[in-house]
C-alpha cells in the first residue's frame, strides 16, 4: 500500500543448498533424481535424507536443513503484515546464494513442494520460468554485496545474547534504512563477517536460541500489533 510503512527481513547463513559433487554421485542422489524429475546435482542436500553419506564424508552438521527455510517462509509470506504490502523477505545461504522472494508468493504448503520448488530454482535460477519471478537466485553474492546493493544503511541482528528489545523498539527499524536479520542454521554462531555488518545485536524473548521461524514470527506480530 503506497505511503505505509515497510520491513526487511532476512535469513541468513542459512542451510540451504544442492549437493556437493560427493553426494551427487551416489545411487541415493541417483534414484531421487529420477522421482522428482531433476539433476542429481539440484538435489537440495537434506539431512533426514543423507545423514549417514554426510556423516561419512564430514560434511558439518551446520549444513543440509532446508526445513528451517519452509518454516521461515511460511511465517513471513502467510501473515498479514505481507498481505498488506508491509513486507519484504530475502534468503541468504551459507554459499552466497541470495534468493528474492516475491511479497506476492504464496508458497506451498507442503514440505516436499517445496523443495521440489527450490530444486527447481537452483536448476533454473528462477520460479516460474517465465513471467513475473516469484523466487529468483542470485548467485556467489555476499550478504555485505546484497545488503548494498538494495541500499540498506543499518542492520538489526537477532542473537540470543543481544540487548532486549521490544516492539516499539522494532516498529521504528523500516526499510530501506533497516535490515532485520535472523540466522537460518539450526545451531552455532553468526560468522565473523556477518558480526562485523551489525550495527545493533538484539534480542526480543528468552536468553536463548529461538527456530528461525519463531523469531520471524514474533517480529511479525509484535510490528501487526502497533501498525
Amino acid at each position: 500500500m503506497a505511503g505505509e510503512p515497510c520491513y526487511l527481513i532476512g535469513l541468513v547463513e542459512s542451510s540451504l543448498e544442492t549437493l556437493p559433487p560427493e553426494l551427487a554421485r551416489t545411487r541415493k542422489a541417483r534414484a531421487l533424481s529420477r522421482r522428482m524429475g531433476v539433476p542429481p546435482q539440484h538435489i537440495l542436500l537434506d539431512k533426514s535424507l543423507f545423514y549417514r553419506e554426510m556423516k561419512r564424508h564430514g560434511i558439518d552438521e551446520k549444513r543440509g536443513r532446508p526445513d528451517i527455510v519452509f518454516m521461515f517462509l511460511q511465517a513471513t509470506q502467510y501473515s498479514v503484515l505481507n498481505r498488506r504490502g508491509m513486507l519484504r523477505v530475502f534468503v541468504h545461504t551459507i554459499n552466497n546464494d541470495v534468493i528474492e522472494v516475491n511479497p506476492k508468493a504464496r508458497l506451498p504448503k507442503s514440505y516436499y513442494q517445496f523443495v521440489n520448488l527450490l530444486q527447481h530454482l537452483f536448476w533454473k535460477g528462477r520460479v516460474p520460468p517465465t513471467g513475473e519471478p516469484l523466487l529468483e537466485m542470485k548467485r556467489g553474492v555476499s550478504l555485505e554485496e546484497h545488503i548494498s546493493a538494495i541500499g540498506v544503511g543499518r542492520v538489526v541482528l537477532l542473537h540470543e545474547q543481544g540487548s532486549r528489545v521490544d516492539c516499539n523498539w522494532l516498529l521504528q527499524k523500516r526499510f530501506p534504512e533497516y535490515a532485520i536479520l535472523v540466522g537460518g542454521f539450526p545451531h552455532g554462531d553468526f560468522s565473523e563477517r556477518t558480526h562485523k555488518i551489525a550495527d545493533y545485536k538484539v534480542s526480543i524473548g528468552v536468553s536463548e536460541p529461538l527456530d528461525a521461524w519463531i523469531v520471524a514470527d514474533r517480529i511479525i506480530c509484535c510490528l501487526e500489533q502497533l501498525l
